[in-house]
C-alpha cells in the first residue's frame, strides 16, 4: 500500500530519517524531533510522538579525501529507497552535504523527500541580504547555498574561513571554553565581514552551537529541517483523519 493511501485509510502517519552522516548524529537529530513535537503541539505521553522508521546510513565520505559523488549518490539512493518500501509517508535526509544529490534521488523515490536548503534559505529574515554560512567544507565549496540564496537577494559572504571552520567542526572533544574561543573568533568574522545572519548548515555545529554567542540572528538547518518534519507529520496526520495531538501534561491531581 502507498504512504497516499495509508494515510487516506487513516493509518498513523510514518516519518522516514535518513541519518547516519556521521554515526554520531543520529540521536541527535531524533532528539532535535521530539524536542519539536512538545514544542508544536504540547506531546508529552508516549503515544503523542511520531511513528518514525530510522536508518542511521553509512555513507562512503572519508575526512582525508574528496567525495566520491558516484558512490555516495548510490549509497543515499539505496537509503531513501529502503525508506520508501517501508510506506513511510514522507522522507527527510538529516545531513547538508547530501542535499548535494536532492533533485536526483527526488526524482527516484516515491514519496515527498524535504529539501533542507530550500527550508533553510526560507527561514533567512526578510531584511538580511549578506549571509555568513558555516558548512563543512564539501557544502561550503559546492553552489548549493549560495544558488539558493541569491534566488532571494541574498548574498553568502567570502569570509575565507573554511580551514577555521573546519577545526570548529572537529572540536567535539575539545573543552568548552577552548570550543568557545573558537566559536567567538568566528563570530567576530562574521560580524566585520558585515554579516546580517549567520546560516549554520552542519548538523556537527548544531550540536556545539550552544558556545555560539553573537548579536545577530542564527539559522540552523539542521534545527529548521526538525521543525519542518514535525509541521510535515501534523498536516499528514490531518490529512488522514487523525486528531492533532494535544493531550499535553495533565493537570495535577
Amino acid at each position: 500500500m502507498t504512504a497516499q493511501a495509508r494515510s487516506s485509510a487513516g493509518s498513523e502517519p510514518t516519518i522516514g530519517i535518513v541519518a547516519g552522516m556521521g554515526p554520531h548524529s543520529t540521536g541527535f537529530f531524533i532528539d532535535l524531533v521530539v524536542q519539536e513535537c512538545e514544542l508544536q503541539y504540547g506531546a508529552y505521553n508516549d503515544i503523542d510522538y511520531p511513528r518514525m522508521f530510522i536508518l542511521s546510513l553509512p555513507t562512503p565520505f572519508f575526512v582525508d579525501r574528496p567525495i566520491d559523488h558516484i558512490a555516495m549518490e548510490s549509497a543515499l539512493r539505496n537509503g531513501v529507497g529502503d525508506l520508501a518500501r517501508t510506506g513511510c509517508d514522507f522522507i527527510v535526509i538529516a545531513c547538508n552535504t547530501a542535499h548535494l544529490y536532492h533533485a536526483q534521488l527526488a526524482r527516484c523515490v516515491g514519496v515527498p523527500l524535504l529539501d533542507m536548503v530550500d527550508l533553510s534559505v526560507a527561514a533567512v529574515p526578510a531584511n538580511a541580504r549578506e549571509v555568513a554560512l558555516l558548512a563543512s567544507r564539501a557544502t561550503a565549496e559546492s553552489a548549493m547555498y549560495p544558488e539558493r540564496l541569491s534566488k532571494r537577494g541574498l548574498r553568502a559572504l567570502e569570509l575565507n574561513w573554511q580551514a577555521d571552520v573546519d577545526r570548529l567542526i572537529g572540536s567535539v572533544r575539545l573543552p568548552p571554553a577552548e570550543r568557545a574561543m573558537q566559536w567567538q573568533s568566528l563570530a567576530r568574522r562574521a560580524v566585520a565581514g558585515g554579516a546580517d545572519v549567520v546560516l549554520l548548515a552542519c548538523a556537527d555545529l548544531t550540536a556545539i552551537s550552544r558556545d555560539l554567542v553573537i548579536d545577530l540572528p542564527v539559522v540552523d538547518a539542521t534545527r529548521r529541517l526538525a521543525e519542518a518534519t514535525v509541521t510535515t507529520w501534523l498536516k499528514a496526520a490531518e490529512l488522514a483523519g487523525r486528531p492533532r495531538p494535544q493531550r499535553g501534561r495533565p493537570d495535577p491531581p
